[in-house]
């Protein structure tokens, strides 16, 4: 089974009527095993993916990797997200990993922002972290408004 359920007043509720009808499916006292998930967050995404795509453009970045997909490579495996690959001559490079959907949870992605705002400030060093905050925070600002 797999359904949505919500954290209220410390105890796991059904999301919705299908959640509802599998929770009754249980019987009673019946030991049950949970795995949770945090469900993606799409202002997240797009705030992680717009304070990139700002740094990209008005840092040294943009001459260093003219091209957004690199400069986010870069990022992601300055991070650690990667896997390496290996040439036929025997030569081994990092490849970033996906930060799709389906490969991160929320939780995952928080840590995985968290380290990229370090990525960019300290060890690329395009932007200080307070800078980079309180662009976030703008950011975070006017997508409220």
């Amino acid at each position: 089974m797999d359904f949505y359920t919500r954290k209220i007043l410390g105890s796991l509720r059904p999301a919705d009527a299908e959640a509802e009808e599998a929770l009754a499916s249980i019987p009673d006292h019946a030991l049950v095993r949970v795995k949770t998930t945090l469900p993606r967050s799409l202002p997240h995404h797009k705030l992680f993916f717009g304070l990139l795509h700002k740094v990209h453009k008005q840092s040294a970045a943009a001459d260093r990797w003219p091209k957004f997909e690199d400069f986010r490579d870069i990022v992601t495996i300055g991070v650690g997200h990667y896997r390496w690959v290996e040439s036929p001559s025997g030569g081994r490079w990092p490849k970033a990993e996906s930060i799709a959907w389906h490969k991160m949870d929320q939780s995952a992605f928080n840590d995985f922002f968290n380290a990229a705002v370090v990525c960019i400030s300290e060890k690329l060093k395009l932007v200080d972290e307070p800078d980079l905050r309180r662009e976030w925070d703008e950011m975070l600002g006017a997508s409220a408004a």
